[in-house]
C-alpha cells in the first residue's frame, strides 16, 4: 500500500471501529433491559468477560460508557466522532457514581455535558487530573485507595496511602534498622 492509501485505510478503520463499539453499547443497554445475561451468568459483567470474551477492564469500560450513554444519549455522535472515547465515558460514569456515593450530590445532566465538553479531545490522564480536580470525594477516595496484586507467582504487590504518623513509625523503623547495620533497609525489610 502506498502511504496515503495507508493511511485512508487506517483513518476508515478507526471510524467504522467507533461505529461497531456504539452498537455494541446499544447491544449491552437491550441486553441489560431483559437481563438477557442472567440465563447463564448472575451479571451483565460476567458475560461480558465469560461469553463475549472481553478482558475485565474492557467489560468494566464499555457496561459503564453504556450506563452513562443511558443516561445521556446524546453523546452518540460524539462517539462516532472520536471527540469522546469509551474510556471517558466510562471514568466520567465512576466519577458520578462516586460524588454519589461519597458526597450525597446528584451530577445533573447540564453539568454531565459540560464536563464531557472540557473532555473532548483529552487523553485518559488528562480527564482523570481533571475529574480529581472537579471531585474533593473522588480526591479523598483515591488517597484511601487500597490495592493489592499479584506480580509474579511469589511476590505480591501492595499499595496504600499512609498518612503523617504512619510515615513517622516508618522512618523510626528505617533508624533502628540502620543502627543495626542494615544501613538501606527496603520498605518490605522496614515491614
Amino acid at each position: 500500500l502506498s502511504d496515503s492509501v495507508l493511511l485512508s485505510e487506517t483513518l476508515r478503520l478507526c471510524a467504522e471501529e467507533r461505529c461497531i463499539t456504539l452498537r455494541i453499547l446499544h447491544l449491552l443497554r437491550e441486553i441489560d433491559a431483559r437481563a438477557l445475561y442472567a440465563r447463564e451468568h448472575p451479571s451483565l459483567f460476567e458475560f461480558c468477560v465469560k461469553r463475549l470474551g472481553f478482558s475485565e477492564d474492557q467489560a468494566q469500560r464499555r457496561i459503564s460508557a453504556m450506563r452513562l450513554l443511558r443516561s445521556v444519549p446524546e453523546l452518540e455522535s460524539r462517539i462516532e466522532r472520536g471527540e469522546i472515547k469509551v474510556s471517558q465515558l466510562a471514568q466520567v460514569h465512576s466519577f458520578i457514581r462516586a460524588e454519589k456515593k461519597e458526597s450525597g450530590r446528584v451530577v445533573a445532566s447540564v453539568e454531565t455535558h459540560a464536563l464531557l465538553s472540557i473532555l473532548a479531545g483529552k487523553s485518559t490522564r488528562e480527564t482523570e487530573r481533571i475529574l480529581l480536580e472537579k471531585s474533593p470525594a473522588l480526591q479523598l477516595r483515591r488517597q484511601t485507595e487500597e490495592k493489592i496484586r499479584a506480580v509474579t507467582p511469589t511476590h505480591t504487590e501492595v499499595k496504600f496511602v499512609a498518612d503523617a504518623s504512619f510515615m513517622e513509625l516508618l522512618e523510626e523503623a528505617r533508624g533502628l534498622l540502620a543502627h543495626g547495620g542494615n544501613m538501606n533497609p527496603s520498605l518490605q525489610d522496614l515491614f
